[in-house]
């Protein structure tokens, strides 16, 4: 009888600790982007709510996100994005393979890597008390979706802000 007890108590462990695990093991790299209120605009959604987020972005895939920015000063602006390079937070393998789109009115303001917007994007005016909405588009080139795994890509990007009439 403790024989039988034993053996059933020696599978019922092994057939617990054989049992594959409920979540499956994350092929793809981490991606974050957001941007945060200044004293000139107010974005929507606002920080700490990522413009794009995707814990698995693999290969190939496509991340999107919205992001209305409303001017809230009584001058013209012309909107552009740029990231820090203090703020550039990133597996810089899986950084240089992001891909990242940013459009308004249908129009590319830059199409460009992540540490590629280091260098700024393109503008796009937003008149006094008025509000635009940006397209941001992100992924990963390359066909393996597992290439990138377990790495990180976090930026916030910031705002290049220019009065519109006083040049840059």
């Amino acid at each position: 009888m403790i024989g039988v007890m034993v053996g059933l108590c020696a599978l019922l462990l092994l057939v617990s600790a054989s049992r594959p695990g409920s979540e499956e093991p994350r092929l793809g790299a981490s991606l974050k982007l957001s941007l945060a209120d200044t004293g000139e605009l107010e974005v929507s959604p606002a920080d700490p709510l990522p413009v794009l987020s995707d814990d698995d972005l693999r290969a190939g895939q496509l991340e999107s996100g919205r992001v209305e920015v409303r001017n809230i000063t009584d001058v013209p602006l012309d909107v552009g994005f740029i990231v820090p390079a203090e703020e550039l937070q990133t597996g810089m393998l899986a950084a240089a393979q992001v891909r990242v789109r940013i459009f308004s009115d249908g129009r590319a303001l830059a199409d460009t890597t992540v540490p590629g917007l280091v260098r700024g994007s393109g503008s796009a005016p937003i008149a006094a008390g008025r509000s635009k909405d940006f397209e941001f588009q992100a992924w990963i080139g390359g066909s393996d979706p597992g290439l990138y795994a377990g790495q990180a890509v976090t930026a916030l990007v910031d705002f290049e802000l220019v009065r519109l009439g006083s040049g840059r």
